[in-house]
């Protein structure tokens, strides 16, 4: 019984590492030793390399023998781990998700998912109508497309892995004005905005949220210190309070007249849920109750001559930028 329950234990192991070993990135043994030990499977760094040498010499699996230590992948052409239950329409959605989702799935957990990741791309590529389904869809941005900021990839990756384990992180951070500070954290969320991710942390018993830029953190480490995210945070509210509108966290009255033809889309998607819109003439009068925030009142400013008589609180918008 035990001979077999060993055999079963060793093919779970085979399974595991194929399952991590990707076509488009290389990987070494210490690397799946971390991943399968996060995953629960603890087994010896040796146990692990003699498989991958097994891989190599059986499968369509090569190693680049010329580094130190040694790196493995798939092969180009090489077919992985073959999932029949990996349905036409589950590959598409797994498709359009990692488009849009990548840098928001815990770093850990993609070197398990990119074969999975390389059957949808293989499955979508032999179908036509859902390959055309991928050039037919996008997700427009209401702002300018802007280049995004390089994040070191390592820097995303200790984030993501203190984010994921709630442990405490030590960072080196710039901020804007070029002032370099050595920080430690606890990280409670990550916000994709405008091209920009940004971990959101406290310090000690501040209750808080900062947020940070990933691509302004020179160095991170991992602590290996614990923490427990309060119970009162709510990353919606933090989006909304602590200046990724950026907002004032202050909910004030709107109430503006709008040119039918520039206005004719608030009567599909309202600004709040109590907004009234009512046609007087050739023009919208809308009130509505919202967050106040610099974003809301460049929003005001864009329709120009096409809005008028706005006033937040009783207050008349000044239409004017003031100079900087």
């Amino acid at each position: 019984m035990g001979t077999r329950s060993s055999k079963f234990d060793t093919v779970h192991l085979v399974l595991a590492i194929m399952q991590r070993v990707s076509r488009h990135r290389s990987t070494t043994a210490k690397e799946l030793h971390r991943q399968l030990r996060d995953a629960g499977i603890e087994r010896d760094i040796r146990s692990i390399q003699r498989i991958l040498k097994f891989l190599v010499e059986h499968f369509d699996v090569e190693c680049d023998y010329d580094t130190k230590p040694y790196r493995y992948r798939w092969k180009k052409n090489a077919q992985g781990i073959l999932i029949p239950s990996l349905g036409l329409n589950e590959a598409l959605m797994l498709t359009l998700a990692e488009r849009f989702l990548r840098d928001l799935v815990p770093s850990g957990t993609l070197p398990s998912l990119e074969s999975v990741l390389d059957r949808a791309d293989e499955r979508i590529e032999k179908q036509e109508l859902h390959k055309q389904w991928l050039e037919k869809v996008r997700y427009a941005y209401p702002t300018p497309i802007l280049v995004p900021p390089q994040v070191d990839q390592q820097v995303l990756d200790v984030v993501s892995e203190c984010l994921f384990n709630n442990r405490r992180l030590r960072l080196q951070y710039t901020n804007r004005t070029g002032e370099q500070r050595d920080w430690i954290v606890s990280p409670l969320g990550l916000v994709s905005r405008a091209q920009v991710l940004y971990l959101i942390a406290v310090f000690d018993d501040n209750r808080t949220p900062y947020r940070f830029a990933l691509h302004r953190i020179n160095a991170v480490h991992a602590t290996t210190i614990a923490f427990v995210p309060p119970d009162d945070f709510d990353i919606d509210k933090c989006i909304a309070q602590y200046g990724f509108t950026p907002s004032t966290g202050k909910t004030v009255q709107l109430d503006f007249h709008i040119d039918q033809r520039a206005g004719q889309h608030l009567t599909e998607s309202k600004l709040s849920e109590d907004q009234t819109c009512d046609l007087i003439g050739s023009e919208y009068h809308i009130t509505a109750t919202v967050l106040d925030s610099v974003e809301l009142r460049h929003w005001l400013r864009g329709f120009g001559n096409e809005i008028r008589n706005v006033l937040i609180d009783g207050v008349p918008l000044n239409f004017s930028y003031p100079v900087t």
